[in-house]
């Protein structure tokens, strides 16, 4: 069914038309007016045409009603929920003595790249924002005044959450995080901004090193545990482990002991009858194996027989004496 809603000299955008014996209803939205007052609306159905009056209203002024009861709006109800029709309704306004503070509750990831282009993720309760253009978040280095802006990209306040992309920066180390709102009304009851911290580093690049290993040596077919310290080494987070490449065909994963930017120290159990060197690569299984320590690994060549004694060391002759 074709039917078409002229309000004056524009149209209306009509969807969901549903019949209902004999009758049928249609969703509509109705196009902009500067002016209220009674207009004509005409609704054409096919060859038929039927006529109507509507009218326009002027919506309630919520900035000058809630302001003259002590209250200031609902910015997300109101966008929300926006009023059907011009009364004020005290529903639609805030109390700023019962607001809950807000809370700011998680970063997360909390340590980032310096080279910036890293999501973040804030958890906050309580903020007063309808989307997310109505938040800045700006970061600020202890060791600088000039505050750097980061792009906030989505904001859902029915889950307290909202996510930024962090911006590159020169210089590592902790920098404060601040976080506004453009309908930050909690000025009334004593809190405009949020603060959180942000750790920026210099991204690890290039192969990592073996910075020392003990014992320098395996001995030949016997169960050896060795240590390794690596340098230069993506530090492990969550499920990554670090794994072992032997001679490019033996495969094992190394006990992690500590993991950190400045060093990691693994162990790893070995048995080896030769040969007389083992190419040993590690890496952390979440890098590519082409940024792993490289090491060559001596092993003991196998004991040989020495005699060191012989008892008695001389015997009669034709005398089965032991010896």
């Amino acid at each position: 069914m074709n039917v078409t809603v002229r309000v004056d000299a524009a149209f209306a955008t009509t969807s969901g038309v549903v019949s209902v014996d004999p009758s049928f209803a249609v969703n509509l939205v109705t196009p902009a007016t500067l002016f209220e007052g009674v207009v004509s609306m005409t609704i054409l159905i096919g060859a038929l045409s039927f006529n109507d009056a509507f009218t326009y209203v002027r919506p309630c002024n919520f900035e000058a009603f809630c302001s003259s009861l002590g209250f200031f709006p609902s910015d997300l109800k109101l966008s929300r929920q926006p009023p059907v029709d011009d009364s004020c309704s005290v529903d639609y306004c805030l109390d700023p003595k019962l607001l809950p503070l807000p809370v700011l509750r998680s970063i997360e990831p909390s340590i980032v790249s310096t080279l910036g282009g890293t999501t973040v993720t804030v958890i906050v309760s309580d903020l007063l924002a309808v989307s997310a253009s109505d938040i800045s978040v700006s970061l600020r280095s202890s060791r600088s005044d000039s505050p750097i802006a980061a792009t906030v990209v989505f904001f859902d306040a029915a889950a307290s959450l909202l996510t930024f992309v962090d911006s590159q920066v020169s210089i590592e180390g902790s920098y404060q995080l601040s976080l506004s709102t453009k309908r930050s009304r909690q000025l009334v009851s004593g809190v405009q901004i949020l603060y959180g911290e942000l750790q920026y580093e210099t991204p690890i690049v290039g192969k990592a090193i073996v910075t020392s290993i003990f014992p320098a040596a395996l001995p030949h077919n016997r169960l050896t545990t060795f240590y390794v310290s690596l340098g230069n080494f993506v530090p492990l987070l969550g499920s990554a482990s670090v794994s072992v490449v032997i001679d490019g065909n033996q495969f094992i994963v190394a006990n992690v002991l500590v993991s950190s930017r400045l060093s990691t120290l693994v162990s790893v159990q070995l048995r080896s009858h030769g040969p007389a060197f083992l190419n040993l690569s590690l890496w952390n299984s979440q890098v590519s194996s082409t940024r792993s320590a490289d090491v060559t690994l001596a092993v003991e060549a196998p004991p040989v027989a020495v005699v060191h004694s012989v008892f008695p060391n001389s015997v009669e002759v034709g005398v089965g004496d032991a010896v």
